[in-house]
C-alpha cells in the first residue's frame, strides 16, 4: 500500500503556455480593468439607491469606469 505524496512537496506545477507565448492582459492591466469596474459598480449602485432609475445608474456606472480608467492607469505607473 502506498501513501499519496505530501501537499507542497515534489515538482511545481508545469506553466501551460507554450514557451515564448505571452499573456493576454498584462497583471497591470488587469488590475486597473477590475479596480475602474469596482468604482462603476460602487457609483451605479448609489445611484440606485438616491432612487434613480435602473437606466439611468447604469449610465453613471459605465461614466464611472470611462473616468476611472485613464486616471488609475496615470496613476499606477502609467506615462
Amino acid at each position: 500500500m502506498t501513501t499519496p505524496p505530501n501537499p507542497g512537496t515534489g515538482s511545481p506545477p508545469s506553466d501551460p503556455r507554450l514557451p515564448g507565448e505571452r499573456p493576454l492582459v498584462s497583471l497591470r492591466a488587469a488590475v486597473i480593468f477590475l479596480i475602474g469596474i469596482f468604482f462603476g459598480l460602487i457609483a451605479g449602485g448609489l445611484t440606485h439607491l438616491d432612487g434613480h432609475s435602473t437606466a439611468m445608474a447604469v449610465l453613471a456606472g459605465l461614466g464611472a469606469v470611462g473616468v476611472s480608467i485613464p486616471v488609475l492607469h496615470v496613476m499606477i505607473g502609467g506615462h
